[in-house]
């Protein structure tokens, strides 16, 4: 465990997890742990929520993940001002300024070396959430434009039916090729889409996730727009940075839909 923030990377290459353990702890800290946070901020069970908030920040250390620190603050956030009437023009206010704050950092930057800097705004905020995940996009369709797609012969959906023409997983592919040996480069549903299948691909899984927001409204009529729409804040978020597949079974966000579609809902009446 590290409390140099800095050092995460470095630290999370030192850790060696292995394929289960990263397994469970995916489904812990993208489903489980979010949920039951959620489930008890509208529950008004306080001492249970501190505790997992907690627990975020443990495994946030533990992991060595930058993601899972900032994750409950979002959650609480989200949940906090979900009711609020203008809580649409809340959130793009909120991303407005952080995208100026962040703009204002890597400019101020630049007259300095133009290493971005190591702060909550230009770093995590402006570079991970906004300029990354873009610009791994278009990495992504720039190297698949020569239409050798992947067709999801990494994934175990295919059941090792269809031949990888990749010796190594398709992030560490590209992470190899355009940034050096030690970077994996995930990407969202539209990269991860198009290396898989090309355009076809993009549609399947923009097919896909139209298919989860149509089950959360369906939910949210069993309950409520703010629990359903709080629950399900974090596997909304990774499809900005991961594979649709990915999202669904090793992050658990099955899992999520099983628990909402199980939970009876008196049971969670204040």
């Amino acid at each position: 465990m590290t409390f140099e923030v800095d050092n995460f990377s470095r630290n999370r290459n030192l850790l060696e997890h292995g394929k289960i353990r990263i397994y469970i702890n995916s489904i812990t800290t993208t489903t489980l742990l979010p949920i039951c946070l959620v489930f008890s901020l509208h529950l008004k069970r306080y001492f249970s929520s501190i505790v997992l908030f907690s627990l975020f920040i443990f495994y946030g250390l533990t992991l060595s993940v930058k993601i899972l620190i900032l994750m409950p603050f979002g959650i609480l956030i989200f949940f906090k001002f979900n009711d609020y009437k203008n809580f649409i023009n809340l959130i793009l206010l909120i991303i407005t300024g952080s995208l100026l704050i962040s703009s204002i950092e890597i400019l101020n930057s630049y007259f300095n070396g133009f290493a971005v800097p190591e702060t909550l705004f230009a770093n995590y905020i402006g570079r991970r959430l906004f300029f990354i995940p873009s610009f791994n996009n278009f990495i992504y369709l720039l190297e698949y434009n020569s239409k050798v797609f992947s067709y999801w012969s990494q994934s175990k959906i295919t059941l090792g039916l269809v031949d990888s023409v990749y010796t190594s997983s398709i992030p560490k592919f590209v992470g190899l090729k355009y940034f050096g040996k030690s970077f994996s480069v995930n990407v969202g549903w539209i990269g991860a889409g198009y290396a898989n299948m090309g355009v076809i691909g993009v549609m399947v899984y923009s097919i896909i996730i139209g298919l989860y927001f149509s089950i959360l409204k369906t939910l949210s009529k069993k309950f409520s727009v703010k629990l359903i729409s709080t629950a399900s804040f974090v596997s909304i978020m990774y499809f900005l940075s991961s594979d649709v597949l990915t999202i669904f079974f090793t992050y658990g966000t099955l899992i999520l839909i099983f628990i909402l579609l199980i939970t009876k809902k008196n049971s969670v009446k204040v």
